[in-house]
């Protein structure tokens, strides 16, 4: 596992023998699609069937990573590996000058980004390690729009890394850690740790470095990926008692952060993302190898896997269902 892999990746029902099929499978949701598009700096917007509709926004100078849209206001947050994150009206219009909104503990990048059901905003930053502490920032909603907010809560916690943010059923904000192999949730309220799924986790084999992380549609049972194994796990037993077992395999790697919709769990993949940024510095690199990466959709009652989305993505990381 290379160290520059780890700093872009910025996610009983039997794997062997999944059919992967490769054609679009249309998506539950009848709203297009954004996908953030790291090495094309923008966001790609597409049907809700996997076709390419054409850019939605571009991101400047930055590479976008994680994406949320506000049930409140229909605008979107961007997260671009920097303590910056970028906020785009709901047709794609740009909120102020590449933007000022930034986390407080810069220049420790925000990692996520999600809305609780308040219309709040939580960030949390991606470092844990060599100094840094992962730390959870939750933003009014009346504040977003603002230049640069301030943060209402901010929760520091002991975990390596900092990846995809969810909230769960009860209302905790839930952080998948890469580095650290787990997923944790705190209660919104507090900031105390709520749970730590790592004894769960612990019994799928290989153990996953999860970036990504969704709940089922009933919001109780915790799907994760494993970046570096192409491989989609689910809680099998009852939410928070496990375990957790192996529903998806064969997908390309890295993966990255994961949307749940409709019955689906959209899964984008960087594909050869250590080959191409090996032995050079992140977005410093230049980078020949010119294949579209990939958006897989895998079927969470039965494994099946499909590939969504082929063409006009370099670099994915998290895909949005437009409202």
């Amino acid at each position: 596992m290379s160290t520059n892999s780890r700093a872009f990746s910025l996610v009983a029902v039997v794997a062997a023998g999944i059919t992967l099929l490769t054609f679009a499978h249309p998506a539950k949701s009848q709203a297009d699609v954004l996908v953030t598009s790291g090495e094309s700096h923008s966001i790609e917007r597409f049907t809700n069937g996997g076709v390419w509709l054409g850019e939605f926004a571009g991101t400047g100078p930055y590479a976008p990573v994680a994406i949320a849209q506000s049930k409140v206001t229909g605008a979107y947050f961007v997260t671009v590996g920097t303590g910056q994150i970028l906020r785009y009206t709901s047709t794609g219009s740009q909120f102020g000058n590449w933007d000022t909104l930034h986390i407080p503990n810069s220049p420790n990048p925000a990692a996520s980004v999600v809305f609780d059901k308040s219309g709040n905003l939580w960030v949390d930053s991606y470092f844990g390690t060599a100094g840094y502490t992962v730390v959870l920032y939750e933003y009014a909603a009346a504040s977003l729009s603002n230049p640069n907010p301030a943060p209402i809560k901010t929760f520091s916690t002991t975990l390596p890394r900092g990846d995809q943010l969810a909230i769960d059923k009860t209302g905790n904000i839930c952080v998948s850690s890469f580095i650290g192999q787990t997923v944790q949730c705190f209660n919104a309220s507090t900031g105390v740790l709520a749970f730590d799924y790592a004894t769960e986790i612990d019994g799928i084999s290989p153990r996953p470095e999860p970036v990504g992380l969704a709940f089922n549609p009933a919001n109780n049972k915790l799907l994760i990926d494993s970046f570096y194994d192409g491989q989609i796990s689910i809680e099998t037993g009852p939410a928070h008692v496990g375990p957790m077992a192996v529903l998806a395999s064969g997908l390309t790697v890295d993966t990255n952060m994961v949307t749940l919709s409709g019955g689906y769990l959209y899964v984008p993949s960087w594909n050869n993302a250590d080959n191409r940024y090996l032995n050079c510095t992140y977005y410093a690199c230049v980078d020949y190898d010119f294949t579209p990466d990939i958006v897989y959709s895998v079927n969470i009652t039965t494994g099946t896997v499909t590939k969504f989305i082929t063409r006009h993505i370099y670099g994915p990381a998290q895909l949005v269902f437009m409202m």
